[in-house]
């Protein structure tokens, strides 16, 4: 069996073992008493629910705190942090944790799972994973218990603080808060919780390996990585202009305001929380929800999206596509030609998986808003979860649930690795067609 495994190439053991996860939490969720109704779950219902647990995509067709238990939600918790920290970092800290070596195929797989340029100090990395991670939910959950004991209780205040912080953190957007889907309405214009979660959904979004560099660095910036610089610019400046866009688009010039602005700007590039109503929104400050959606977070991170380094790299290749410039530099360093081949293939797989997504969608229920269809599919493929409430009108809606379930797959894995799941071999270039011009643009 181990040589069969030894066989598939790392994007089809990554793939394959979120497939594998997925049915292990649909197994541990589906029984009758993971909810409150002791009743019977649809199975599609349960894979959608897992499938966007471990994704961190958050979208949810029943209201997590009113339907599954606490047994059902200690579950979903549980997916969360694993889709957060990644399946083979998962694995790999147990196989430390038994003191077991990780071989080189291993290695190769947490890479690329990590988004590590190189399989050596990968073993060191997924250490420091671990440690980042439990350390900032840690203390967010503290912080976030300043709140939520006073309101609900120690015991019932602690398990809100927790599972909104591993779900932050873990970009999932999940929440355990009464009322139905509510997610923090009721922090609305709270300016601790604004800040606290702001600043953890912001450092999920970064990645680990960003992360470790600044780390490395001592926060140095001549000494980071250029992809460090680039995850940081980018990161640092889309959320700012989409922060400004929001608050002028709302125009709630309060300090409340200012407040919301902020959360569901850092909330919507990455995690779906939000603390007011996406639908009350205008729709000028939708549409800029919906892009900052699409490009996301950064490799390595437990964000979704396009990522910003594909979206930097497509900026820079259009600019040199206008200047017919033959190197693409970026901050005085020459980039890779095929990182722009590779950015322009995610960028047009992850417009067709919307466009597709929702067709079908559309096809299915002629009633459903468009916009609301395509905000949801935006949503999915970007593991987000803010949602216009077209979610919970397709509960009936066996095709609108699968094609969701499947665009939130895709986005976890990524689009280029869906297609290399079936060919996962490269040109060797050995054969070259002969070359002649045609007309662009």
């Amino acid at each position: 069996m181990f040589k069969k495994i030894r066989k598939l190439t790392t994007t089809q053991v990554i793939a394959l073992g979120y497939i594998a996860m997925i049915l292990v939490g649909t197994l541990l969720l589906i029984f009758p008493f993971s909810n409150n109704k002791w009743a019977w779950t649809n199975p599609l219902d349960v894979i959608f629910t897992i499938v966007s647990s471990i994704t961190g995509s958050g979208l949810v067709l029943y209201d997590t705190a009113d339907y599954w238990n606490i047994y059902g939600q200690i579950v979903i918790l549980l997916f969360i942090q694993i889709g957060g920290i990644g399946f083979m970092t998962l694995v790999s800290s147990l196989g430390l944790f038994m003191k077991r070596k990780i071989n080189l195929y291993e290695r190769k797989a947490l890479m690329q799972s990590a988004g590590n340029f190189q399989p050596s100090g990968i073993v060191a990395l997924v250490k420091k994973i671990m440690i980042i991670t439990f350390t900032v939910e840690l203390i967010s959950t503290g912080l976030i218990m300043i709140r939520t004991v006073p309101a609900f209780g120690l015991l019932n205040g602690f398990w809100q603080a927790l599972f909104i912080s591993v779900s932050s953190f873990c970009t999932a957007g999940i929440d355990v808060m009464p009322g139905t889907f509510t997610s923090l309405t009721y922090f609305e214009g709270d300016w601790l919780i604004s800040i606290v979660l702001s600043l953890e959904m912001f450092i999920g979004a970064l990645g680990f390996l960003v992360i470790n560099d600044v780390f490395s660095s001592k926060g140095k910036w001549k000494k980071l990585h250029l992809h460090s610089k680039i995850v940081l610019i980018t990161s640092t400046t889309m959320c700012l202009v989409a922060f400004v866009l929001i608050f002028l688009f709302e125009k709630d010039y309060t300090s409340e305001g200012l407040a919301d602005a902020l959360f569901n700007t850092i909330s919507g590039n990455a995690t779906g929380f939000n603390s007011v109503v996406i639908s009350n929104m205008t729709q000028a400050s939708k549409m800029v929800l919906a892009l900052i959606m699409f490009v996301g977070g950064s490799p390595g991170s437990t964000a979704g999206g396009i990522k910003t380094t594909t979206f930097v790299v497509l900026l820079f290749s259009l600019l040199n596509g206008a200047t017919k410039s033959s190197t693409l530099t970026i901050g005085n360093r020459s980039i890779n030609k095929n990182a722009a081949k590779q950015a322009s293939a995610i960028f047009f797989l992850y417009i067709s998986a919307i466009f597709i997504g929702t067709t079908i969608i559309l096809a299915s229920d002629n009633s459903l808003a468009m916009d609301g269809v395509i905000f949801e599919c935006v949503s999915a493929v970007d593991n987000v979860g803010l949602s216009l409430g077209v979610t919970s009108l397709i509960k009936n809606n066996t095709i609108a649930k699968f094609v969701l379930t499947i665009l939130m797959y895709i986005g976890r894995i990524g689009p280029v690795t869906t297609i290399s799941l079936v060919k996962d071999k490269e040109d060797d270039g050995s054969i070259i067609a002969p070359t002649e011009e045609i007309l662009l643009g």
